[in-house]
């Protein structure tokens, strides 16, 4: 099969009409991945190096060695300048092409040299100088040299370098072509300059407290706003730009002997990764680090009383999320789905609160008002200074309606029992009251709204009300016996009145 080389100056989309076609005859060059056969043409060799093959099944293999098939004499020539080479039967595969530029190392394709050197002295200055002209292009170098400094440029190249005297330090600087200090390498450091004076910063050794730092620094001045910041980044190769990610920014200097700097370490795109038991943040006699490994999540401990303040971790033994304050406090997921804050960590003294409208305690005390829309669960006891009242003011009630049913039938229909609950320990007093159940008599006019327990102002409303029905029966019984007594009375009267007649009519 024969695959043509196309040399040409501009690209396969706009070409020049001056292209140059070379015939080759190999096999389909083969790709797996980034596993490709390679043709490679050099100035003295062609030759193909199959690293792929077809096995038996037609399934494309990679050789353990690969094979080179040698292509003869192929002479492709360049142009000068700039060189488009491409496969004008192979689009969209994958091909290296490894060439030479013509430069002043080499004789490649160079028709016309021009070189010379001269050595020039005067009594400043010693210039070395070596040029040499290939074609159109010209390249030297030039070393000077004067009792002040020593001076090197080559290649055409505007900026040079430069051994002098900087601020009483020998240096090694790099000048622009306006003769203006761009940077500058001496015993204190490297130095990089503003305006070919003034140093805006630095790198190197410098000294705090009698310990040594390798730094990096802009420079400032006591009480005054620093313009110039640092910063760690990202500088993009296509157009050059610089993308601050780690910077220190509107930093000001206090007076001077004052703690009064301030500024912003700001970082960006990045997230910060603390790595390890005990790394972290310290500020203000707390540090706040992560635990990687069992519990995980991050701590906020009191460095000065070595004692946790909060943890917020992603696990609280059960795969959930749990914030731990003071080792006391807890927020955390359940497993069925709601949230809880837990006050106190002993397991039969604590208070807790859950978002699906629950509240869990061992002791309650109010000391103004407590108001529960809901229902109120109580395993313990309630004590009250100045009892339980509920609502009795008219404005507070609905549907109000005068009872007339017989509260003593009420009464007689609810039997009283001896009984104890199930979480009662055993030698706990047995208690006295009704039983709601289905072989338990137990009137329905004392029973609570939810049919669980019994509504203590009820069962006293309706024992109020039978003790009004039996007051008003012993006051009709005492007014029977007030009649009768002066039934009884009036009878007695006249008795005695016989008994005086008739001793008068003896006598």
């Amino acid at each position: 099969m024969q695959y043509k080389i196309i040399i040409d100056k501009q690209s396969r989309v706009n070409p020049s009409g001056e292209q140059r076609e070379y015939l080759i005859d190999i096999e389909e060059l083969r790709i797996k991945g980034n596993i490709y056969d390679l043709l490679v043409v050099t100035p003295d060799r062609a030759y193909v190096e199959r690293k792929l093959q077809l096995n038996e099944y037609k399934v494309l293999t990679e050789l353990e060695t690969p094979k080179i098939e040698e292509l003869g004499d192929l002479n492709i020539e360049l142009f000068k300048g700039k060189n488009y080479i491409y496969l004008i039967d192979m689009v969209g595969n994958h091909f290296y092409a490894e060439y030479v530029i013509k430069n002043d190392f080499t004789d490649s394709f160079v028709t016309n040299i021009e070189m010379n050197t001269a050595i020039n002295q005067t009594a400043e200055n010693i210039m070395f100088s070596v040029n040499k002209k290939v074609d159109e292009e010209e390249f030297g170098t030039y070393i000077t040299q004067n009792v002040e400094e020593v001076k090197v440029a080559w290649n055409q190249i505007s900026d040079y370098i430069q051994l002098m005297i900087l601020n009483n330090n020998a240096s090694l600087a790099i000048l622009d072509k306006d003769k203006k200090v761009m940077m500058s390498l001496d015993k204190e450091g490297q130095h990089f300059f503003k305006d070919g004076t003034t140093i805006f910063g630095e790198m190197g050794v410098q000294k705090h407290n009698d310990e040594q730092f390798i730094s990096f620094s802009v420079e400032g001045e006591y009480d005054s706003q620093i313009q110039n910041g640092m910063a760690w980044g990202i500088r993009t190769k296509s157009d050059g730009k610089f993308y601050p990610i780690l910077s220190i920014k509107n930093f000001a200097m206090g007076e001077q002997n004052s703690d009064a700097a301030y500024g912003e370490l700001e970082l960006s795109s990045c997230n910060l990764v603390l790595d390890g038991f005990g790394t972290g943040i310290q500020t203000g006699g707390v540090l706040i680090n992560g635990d990687p490994l069992e519990e995980r999540g991050v701590y906020f401990y009191d460095i000065n009383n070595n004692k946790n303040i909060m943890r917020v971790s992603p696990d609280n033994g059960f795969g959930l999320p749990n914030i731990s304050i003071l080792d006391n406090i807890n927020f955390y997921k359940n497993q069925a789905g709601s949230n809880s804050l837990k006050i106190g960590d002993d397991e039969n003294k604590y208070c807790l609160f859950t978002d699906d409208g629950e509240a869990d305690f061992e002791n309650v005390r109010i000391w103004n008002e407590l108001y529960c829309k809901g229902t109120v669960y109580v395993s313990g006891h309630i004590y009250c200074n100045n009892g339980v009242e509920p609502f009795s003011l008219a404005e507070k009630k609905k549907n109000i309606e005068k009872y007339s049913n017989k509260a003593i039938d009420e009464i007689k229909n609810t039997d009283i029992y001896y009984y104890n609950y199930k979480e009662d320990e055993e030698d706990c007093k047995r208690r006295v009251g009704a039983v709601i159940g289905e072989q338990y008599n137990c009137s329905k006019e004392i029973i609570g709204t939810e049919g669980k327990g019994i509504d203590m102002y009820s069962m006293l409303s309706v024992a109020y009300k039978a003790i009004q029905e039996q007051q008003e029966q012993i006051e009709q019984l005492q007014e029977k016996h007030k009649q009768k007594d002066e039934i009884i009375q009036n009878l007695i009267k006249k008795v005695e009145n016989i008994e005086k007649e008739v001793s008068n009519g003896k006598d």
